[in-house]
């Protein structure tokens, strides 16, 4: 994946990092298609030719269980790293994952789902945060309160619900504003509309110093996301020392602790599409793939409000979710 994107992006930190401080002796292998915009020169240089992945005697695939298939029969012992975001995967991811020897995924809500249809060990190892680029911030004080989304903000982000919130709880004359960045033309609202000037859309590729910086603008982070994994950007947000927003739900809710976040509820489960600006068909087979959480906009509305209104308490509980 491009380094840009959350696969690409945590592969190459796991990668180097076993290298640098664990000493491991690991080859790092690219789609061939890859933008390496963003790769480190560190990274770069463990980057080994496709045609030595037959030589590992342990082979690691890191995507979506297309990729297992892809590299079965080798005579590597293969396993695979992966995750999804609802309550059930396609019933033929659960046949690739089945052709290695074991399954590492990054959270206890992913370990119970792939348990469903895979017939092979799991284990959970949580995605981290580079600590040398998302660190401790010391924010300026600012007269406008920002509120931030960040990732490519399809359907599942459930950017629409905080533009509705936005929308709803605040009024015209309060200095507060919602920043959304996304990337690749991806901005799913569903019906909402952007027509208060406080809302303001960044769509490009940043690196993870303009990441870093845009982290320093925000005041708290949002993630109303019908479902994660892990949830990797509200990670960075607090790792830089503001609190996150987070449905209580999926990957997400092993971090919903109200001493560091702002925990909202859920109204329910609603049938996840399996094609939409989250999965195309290529992803999902049209299989049927369980449900997604509906965050509930009244909990958003509150926990906007209550970051807004205490800020000194906002700030306080986003140096503890740095710490």
């Amino acid at each position: 994946m491009a380094s840009a994107d959350g696969y690409g992006y945590s592969a190459e930190e796991l990668v180097y990092h076993a290298t640098k401080d664990h000493k491991a002796n690991i080859g790092f292998v690219t789609h061939d298609w890859v933008d390496k915009k963003y790769t480190s020169k560190e990274v770069q240089d463990l980057i080994v030719p496709r045609e030595d992945i037959g030589l590992a005697e342990v082979l690691l695939v890191y995507f979506i269980p297309y990729a297992f298939y892809q590299h079965a029969g080798m005579n590597s012992k293969m396993f695979g790293q992966t995750m999804f975001e609802t309550t059930e995967i396609p019933d033929i991811w659960g046949q690739c994952c089945d052709m290695t020897e074991g399954l590492i995924v990054p959270s206890e809500f992913n370990k119970q789902v792939f348990q469903q249809k895979v017939n092979k060990p799991i284990e959970v190892a949580p995605l981290g945060v580079n600590l040398d680029t998302y660190n401790l911030i010391e924010r300026k004080p600012s007269n406008v309160f920002t509120f931030l989304m960040a990732g490519v903000l399809h359907y599942r982000k459930g950017a629409e619900f905080a533009v509705r919130a936005f929308k709803e709880e605040f009024e015209k004359d309060e200095p507060v504003r919602l920043v959304l960045k996304t990337r690749k033309g991806f901005l799913d609202i569903g019906t909402e509309l952007i027509d208060d000037p406080r809302i303001q859309v960044a769509d490009e590729d940043y690196t993870r110093e303009e990441m870093r910086d845009l982290y320093e603008a925000g005041d708290c982070f949002i993630a109303c996301s019908r479902g994660e994994a892990s949830g990797l950007t509200p990670r960075e947000a607090m790792a830089t020392g503001i609190p996150a927003i987070v449905t209580n739900w999926g990957g997400l809710a092993e971090i919903a602790d109200p001493r560091y976040t702002f925990p909202i509820e859920i109204e329910g489960l609603e049938e996840a599409p399996p094609t939409c600006s989250s999965y195309d068909i290529g992803i999902t087979q049209g299989q049927s793939i369980g449900h997604f959480a509906r965050p509930s906009i009244a909990s958003l509305r509150g926990a906007m409000r209550e970051a807004y209104e205490d800020k000194d308490a906002t700030a306080a509980k986003g140096k503890a979710a740095a710490e």
